[in-house]
């Protein structure tokens, strides 16, 4: 088998990440023409297909959501509180002992051209006609069960309308891939590349983009729900437990992807702050802007030599010796 797999190969072709303007793009797009595959029925049922679809590319990289996440979500996991609104989490891939997670999707800032929530908004009472909560809805009892009462936030629509069941998988990847096609018909993508991004391609390209807007990982990891199970079974001392979500870190995450489908570039300052992924990379990063290339480096000697031994305040010494070009080891301690 293992020559086989030399012979053969065994390279996995990653997928590629949905971007803010790729979502911008699909948000600004009108309605298909009737394919017979994915787009089918009369005109007003294929713009609530599209609706559905584009909706679909939204929550999904807003709340870096599963495919399985997406098809599971009742209209009773959707609370809103205030400037924002709670995604309820009932079953999870990492979430193996049935806890539960909320993800929180915020407004954009006023002024702002695009809102990922707002668009969201606008599909529920395009296609659902508004969010109604039965009255035998058993979210309160039994949190992480499926409600037998409430619809589903994502159901089917075929050529003849909205149905009650929820979208089936292989509607949803199907509608997905004919949606990113339409990017690349529209030169928003580059040829043939439409055929490496898939459902999970959101949830990469919104956490991918957090990370570039310079999220810190705690806060991705707890907006993207990862590692739910491995988290609860941590000692109350160790070391994740002391490294949490501040009361000012609160909707940073949806702050860097609405500032991307606006038209902010990774590689630009982030809305005039300057924030860091890692838990001490600040200090390192104003280092680099001050001119230092590394650390602990002396100053190249005046013989050709890589280093003069020369130690920095904050430096460690690299054994080399003054005036020497190479630490031959011969003067260790």
């Amino acid at each position: 088998m293992e020559g086989i797999k030399r012979k053969l190969g065994c390279a996995v072709t990653k997928k590629l990440p949905v971007e803010g303007h790729h979502v911008k793009a699909l948000m600004e797009m009108g309605p298909p023409e009737h394919d017979g595959e994915a787009w089918t029925g009369n005109k007003a049922n294929i713009e609530l297909q599209w609706a559905h679809a584009v909706a679909m590319v939204v929550l999904a990289w807003a709340a870096f959501l599963r495919c399985s996440e997406i098809i599971n979500l009742q209209v009773c996991d959707l609370t809103w509180i205030k400037e924002r609104l709670e995604l309820c989490i009932r079953k999870a891939k990492a979430d193996q002992l049935g806890l539960t997670a909320v993800t929180e999707i915020e407004y954009a800032q006023k002024g702002s051209e695009k809102c990922l929530l707002t668009y969201f908004e606008a599909y529920l009472k395009k296609v659902l006609g508004g969010v109604v909560i039965e009255a035998g809805c058993t979210k309160g009892s039994h949190k992480s069960y499926e409600c037998p009462a409430c619809t589903w936030v994502f159901p089917s629509v075929y050529w003849n309308g909205v149905k009650k069941t929820p979208i089936g998988e292989a509607t949803l990847r199907k509608r997905f891939k004919m949606a990113f096609k339409r990017l690349e018909e529209a030169g928003v993508v580059e040829r043939g590349k439409y055929e490496l991004m898939s459902v999970g391609s959101c949830r990469k390209g919104g956490c991918s983009g957090a990370c570039a807007y310079g999220i810190r990982d705690v806060l991705r990891e707890k907006h993207g729900r990862w590692g739910l199970t491995a988290r609860k079974r941590l000692g109350a001392t160790a070391e994740p437990e002391y490294n949490v979500q501040l009361s000012s870190e609160r909707g940073l995450v949806m702050k860097a992807l609405n500032a991307l489908v606006n038209g902010w570039l990774p590689g630009t300052e982030a809305s005039g702050v300057r924030r860091d992924s890692g838990a001490s990379g600040a200090a390192v990063r104003q280092s680099v802007q001050a001119g230092n290339r590394g650390r602990g480096r002396g100053s190249r000697g005046s013989r050709g030599g890589r280093g003069s031994g020369s130690v920095r305040a904050r430096g460690g010494n690299t054994g080399r010796i003054q005036g020497r070009g190479r630490n031959t080891g011969r003067n260790r301690r």
